[in-house]
């Protein structure tokens, strides 16, 4: 057995027993996740192999987003947004983001823009041996509980050359809003007000290139959610076509379920596929296009496999307590989340030529 196959078989222990329990419960109070956070930096899955063996955080993000997208999605944001960046681009000490006893935040999208995000308004202003942060954050996940930020202001002209980025600390002048979303609940989705924060100069770690690298691997991240809450929604489907009998045969022996399932299987295949051609060729040339490649197609084939998983199960995929309607709100997320639809086409039109077939 490989390294990588016991820490997935180790993976998805941890899940059933810790995780799956407690999903819908996250999802129905809209409750953040706090003791299964530290339980996960525990058994070292909250920043898995120090995130850079990239195809274990993938393989991570896809069993625990079997049965929960919402713990799925927080360590994404831990793990890819916030530490893989952070690491890479400072000295800072990390260990109790690893550990979950300290929550980190990547705030980078605003109440103007997301999908543009160089064009964003928070300024950081040079004043005292240090800088002033002013302006608001939106869409912010794990806005409402972290003890760290990644900050992305604006210490320069327009674009992406007058962005630095800056480890922030929680203190009473960052304002937190909760905000009420559709999926991956539980969350603690924040709008941030800064008004006057004063960091020390040494918070700036960078510019541009500190989130765009972290928007990278949450876009391999995103992938791996994508393909587990499709293999979570299929599973329930077919477990549903073998119990459920109608016109006096089981659901599983209707042919136009059967093609149902055979479509999405072999759709969750090639995303499954493409994204860890992905993660072997994140840090090549290629690798910049590959990987929004592997986030687009994974989010496009959830949102199709777990719909299809809901038509299976009729009203019960409808009705709240089933683990395909809650998948179906999550899966939502996907195509917005890390760079839309229309963003990774960009970036994949604008890096074509590195493509090879």
């Amino acid at each position: 057995m490989s390294e990588l196959e016991i820490i997935r078989d180790s993976v998805r222990e941890f899940v059933e027993s810790k995780i799956a329990p407690s999903a819908p419960i996250i999802d129905r109070d809209d409750e953040y996740p706090r003791e299964v956070i530290r339980e996960l930096g525990r058994h070292g899955y909250l920043v898995p192999n120090d995130v850079y063996d990239l195809r274990t955080l993938y393989e991570v993000e896809k069993e625990v987003a079997k049965v929960s997208g919402s713990v799925a999605l927080l360590i994404d944001v831990q793990a890819a947004l916030f530490y893989a960046p952070v690491k890479k681009h400072s000295s800072f000490d990390l260990s109790k983001i690893v550990s979950g006893d300290e929550i980190g935040a990547f705030a980078l999208s605003e109440p103007g823009g997301g999908s543009d995000a160089t064009n964003l308004k928070t300024k950081a202003e040079e004043k005292d041996g240090g800088y002033v942060i002013n302006g608001k954050k939106m869409w912010i996940t794990q806005g409402m509980y972290a003890d760290l930020y990644l900050v992305s202001a604006r210490t320069g002209g327009p674009g992406a050359k007058g962005i630095s980025a800056f480890l922030v600390k929680y203190d009473e002048c960052i304002k937190r809003r909760k905000i009420e979303v559709m999926g991956c609940r539980g969350t603690g989705t924040a709008e941030l007000t800064f008004e006057n924060c004063w960091v020390p100069k040494e918070s700036r770690i960078g510019g541009w290139e500190v989130p765009r690298y972290g928007l990278k691997i949450g876009r391999l991240a995103i992938a791996g959610i994508a393909v587990g809450l499709a293999l979570g929604s299929l599973k329930e489907a077919q477990d549903w076509m073998k119990s459920r009998t109608a016109f006096s045969k089981t659901l599983s022996e209707m042919q136009g379920l059967q093609w149902y399932i055979a479509d999405s299987i072999t759709e969750v295949k090639a995303a499954d596929s493409l994204a860890v051609e992905a993660s072997q060729k994140f840090d090549e040339e290629e690798g910049d296009v590959v990987v929004p490649m592997a986030k687009i197609f994974s989010a496009l084939v959830a949102n199709r496999v777990i719909d299809r998983a809901v038509q299976i199960l009729g009203g019960i995929g409808y009705a709240k307590g089933s683990l395909s309607e809650r998948a179906y709100r999550d899966a939502r997320l996907l195509r917005i989340g890390e760079g839309t639809d229309e963003v990774e086409r960009n970036l994949i039109w604008s890096r074509i030529n590195q493509v090879k077939l």
